[in-house]
């Protein structure tokens, strides 16, 4: 699982958890960090999501580990080219479809609590947050 989801009242604590990897994002994790995000938004119970990353990372950037599995395979990022008619937008490896997300969801509900790791492209991340807490 590379993230969890807590419930405590009107809360929802989103925790990135992919210590072995200091939390770099692959496409499994900002597929999951999506979907969490579009449950938030739909769930008229909850009023503040909480960003946090276990382990001491929040996000170490992309997993480059993931991107040498791709070396050597036709078109590796197929999937994410956009279509050439009116076919429906791809939501992207990371960064751009979780901030895509993020910018739909009113901007004081959303709060980013940062320690340990954080790679410059969570920034933009962080800047669709209202409140960024980092140690």
């Amino acid at each position: 699982m590379t993230l969890t989801v807590e419930h405590n009242g009107p809360v929802t604590t989103i925790v990135r958890s992919r210590i072995a990897a200091r939390n770099a994002m692959d496409p499994a994790s900002a597929e999951a960090l999506t979907d969490a995000l579009l449950a938030f938004d739909a769930d008229p119970a909850q009023s503040v999501a909480v960003l946090w990353g276990a382990g001491g990372a929040f996000c170490a950037g992309f997993d480059l580990k993931y991107a040498a599995t791709m070396l050597g395979r036709e078109k590796p990022m197929a999937a994410l080219e956009f279509p050439a008619g009116d076919g429906p937008v791809p939501r992207g490896p990371m960064g751009p479809r979780v901030i895509r997300q993020l910018e739909k969801i009113p901007f004081w509900s959303i709060l980013a609590r940062i320690s340990g790791v954080a790679a410059p492209a969570i920034f933009h991340i962080l800047e669709e947050c209202s409140t960024s807490e980092t140690r």
